[in-house]
């Protein structure tokens, strides 16, 4: 059993490794997963301060204003005072970041396609199914 945890240790960690090979070789240049996140939590929830993004994210206000600096400098992220107190700022995507947003969405697309393709019906219900105990399994500890 002991070698069996091993090699599905192994076969899950190339798993990870070339998902996000393939991941960043697809993306525009200078684009993180990071910045799609924020990107997408900014699509979702409207303007948000960074301390909130920082939340959602599990890393410090600082690595977002650094991240956000780089979205900003493409023109994908703009910030704003907020009305109600100036000392609040707020991060909003812009009209340039939704258009990337919707082109990393197809991409992301054409890679989950390119990933499974080939595996029966039957096969990827199984695999979703085991995918899904593991997220389980993960959401318990």
């Amino acid at each position: 059993m002991n070698d069996l945890f091993n090699e599905l240790q192994r076969t899950f960690q190339t798993l990870i490794r070339k998902t996000g090979e393939e991941w960043k070789k697809s993306m525009p240049k200078g684009i993180a997963h990071s910045h799609a996140h924020i990107l997408w939590l900014l699509k979702k929830n409207g303007s948000m301060k960074v301390s909130e993004l920082a939340e959602h994210l599990s890393i410090t206000p600082g690595g977002i204003t650094g991240l956000s600096d780089k979205l900003i400098a493409l023109g994908y992220v703009e910030r704003q005072r907020s009305k109600e107190d100036r000392r609040v700022v707020l991060l909003s995507i812009t009209d340039a970041g939704l258009e990337i947003l919707s082109s990393l969405r197809e991409h992301n697309n054409q890679l989950t396609k390119k990933f499974f393709e080939g595996l029966s019906e039957e096969d990827a219900l199984r695999l979703m199914g085991l995918l899904k105990q593991v997220i389980m399994n993960i959401e318990e500890n």
